[in-house]
């Protein structure tokens, strides 16, 4: 009889632990009721960056926690550029200082362009471009009809000189 009764009391404090431990959770918000908070920022899905243009395709490969990189800042990217068979048209890391440019003033290729928007400095993403995103590209050699891979390090952002772009 004394078991019965020791599994009983044991019920109890298990039952009342468990009880505690969610008033706690409510006084301490975990569960507020509140839906995530809602952001401008590219929504990831499994680290891919969503529709961005037609033809292009991203995916976070390292997470930045610095500025984001938006149309009119000037910025400082590392690159490395593959064709589909792997051959590398492009690396900065190589000549060991990053590109600038002025994001959306069409200094750089499209994919390029719109692809490093809403990057965080610090993050590291790969951009897959369709050829139509590429023709008429005369920054590297990229041959006619040739889709690229472009893993692109974003290193800083800032506003370009005279102010706001």
């Amino acid at each position: 009889m004394n078991n019965v009764g020791d599994k009983k009391l044991g019920t109890i404090i298990a039952v009342a632990i468990v009880v505690v431990l969610i008033i706690l959770a409510f006084v301490f918000g975990v569960f507020d009721g509140k839906s995530p908070e809602v952001t401008n920022e590219p929504q990831l899905t499994e680290n891919r960056v969503g529709d961005l243009l037609e033809g292009l395709t991203g995916t976070i490969i390292s997470p930045g926690n610095g500025e984001i990189a938006e149309e009119g800042k000037l910025v400082a990217v590392h690159m490395v550029g593959r064709l589909a068979d792997g051959t590398v048209f492009v690396d900065t890391y190589d000549g060991g200082d990053p590109i600038e440019f002025l994001l959306g003033a069409g200094q750089v290729m499209e994919g390029l362009d719109v692809g490093i928007v809403g990057m965080r400095e610090g993050e590291v993403r790969e951009l897959r471009l369709a050829p139509e995103l590429i023709s008429g590209d005369t920054q590297f050699d990229i041959p006619a009809g040739a889709s690229a891979v472009f893993e692109i390090e974003l290193v800083e952002v800032s506003e370009p000189e005279g102010g706001k772009g």
